[in-house]
């Protein structure tokens, strides 16, 4: 194993709230892994690429494949303007990509954002395309943070992490996956007032829990299913949005009522206050206070970098595993045949 790497992370979540850049330095110790932030960016989308972006889903193939070279295009772009002026060498990028589609039962997981690009307008050889191999294996794909949070944040009982899907790691069990939907469903709903978000909740909080609504969002079949599983936006377009439309109610309703229904799915695995709570979720205090309502734990607030760029530097951290040759993928949170190694290395 190389005993140390620069590594850029690059995470760009369901919630199309920009693309998050961290450059992180890996190095071995007798511990395990120790890692440092070097310097971190969040870039924001172009127009046209946001209004593509938040259009894929139901693109044709062909326009979808332009999309692909425009979001690696922009990722290499950034990444080069990010790290021309820092003074340290920097070995690999290591991409989340942008997720499409996600229906590991289908087999299929889609995440654009071309790895060829990314190394062609960085100058840096780049690792994409972490989960499909897991899902030809049989697996979710995802969550792919536990491989991180257990090795990198082992000191937190649980990591949970806010973003446009709600996700959690336990420690204890050593198991993750997909809790509820999260920033997805919220940014939808609140789009009814023309803003890109509910900042701190402050339209939720005037809204009134629907106690039909919130008992039939929380018999939905996703529930009841046991660990590995996995959400994708396929969830928000076939199960909730049509569940909403269902109830003749007001938009603050709707989102009251949601952040009950995300509370109380999440706050069934917080079993202590020692859970990072990490993710564009962490800000909204409203949230937050209904976690420890539904949970009785109160919970202290990460460093700001950590609660802003965690999925970066683990993602850098998976590419750290990936130019290793080391799993960075674990068949016991996935579900797959075998725990494997993901990630496609593409030159400059």
């Amino acid at each position: 194993m190389a005993d140390s790497l620069n590594i850029v992370g690059v995470m760009s979540g369901t919630s199309m709230d920009g693309l998050d850049l961290v450059l992180c330095s890996f190095s071995k110790s007798e511990t395990g892994i120790d890692f440092e932030i070097l310097a971190k960016q969040e870039i924001e989308f172009t127009k046209d690429l946001l209004q593509g972006l938040r259009q894929c889903r139901s693109m044709s193939a062909l326009e979808l494949a332009f999309l692909d070279i425009d979001m690696g295009e922009f990722i290499g772009q950034n990444v080069r303007e990010f790290v021309k002026d820092i003074d340290v060498q920097v070995d690999y990028v290591a991409s989340h990509g942008h997720t499409v589609f996600h229906e590991p039962s289908k087999g299929l997981t889609k995440q654009i954002g071309s790895g060829a690009e990314i190394a062609i307008h960085s100058g840096v050889k780049s690792i994409v395309d972490f989960r499909t191999n897991d899902v030809a294996l049989g697996g979710q794909g995802a969550p792919l943070v536990p491989v991180g949070d257990w090795s990198l944040f082992n000191t937190y009982d649980a990591c949970l992490n806010l973003g446009g899907i709600a996700n959690i790691s336990l420690k204890e069990e050593q198991v993750a996956f997909d809790i509820s939907p999260c920033n997805l469903i919220l940014n939808h709903v609140v789009a009814d007032f023309n803003v890109s978000f509910d900042e701190d909740g402050l339209i939720g909080r005037k809204g009134n829990l629907h106690q039909e609504l919130f008992n039939s969002l929380n018999d939905l079949d996703y529930y009841r299913k046991e660990a590995p599983k996995s959400l994708g936006a396929e969830f928000l377009d076939e199960e909730l949005v049509p569940m909403l439309d269902k109830f003749a109610i007001s938009s603050e309703d709707k989102l009251n009522t949601l952040y009950h229904h995300i509370a109380f799915q999440i706050s069934k695995y917080l079993k202590t206050s020692n859970v990072l709570i990490t993710g564009g979720g962490s800000h909204n205090s409203y949230l937050l206070e209904l976690f420890e309502s539904y949970s009785g734990h109160k919970f202290s607030a990460a460093s700001s970098e950590i609660i802003d760029y965690k999925e970066a530097v683990i993602f850098a951290y998976l590419g750290y595993l990936r130019v290793n040759d080391c799993i960075n993928v674990e068949s016991k949170v996935t579900g797959s045949k075998k725990s494997n190694i993901g990630g496609s290395i593409y030159l400059p």
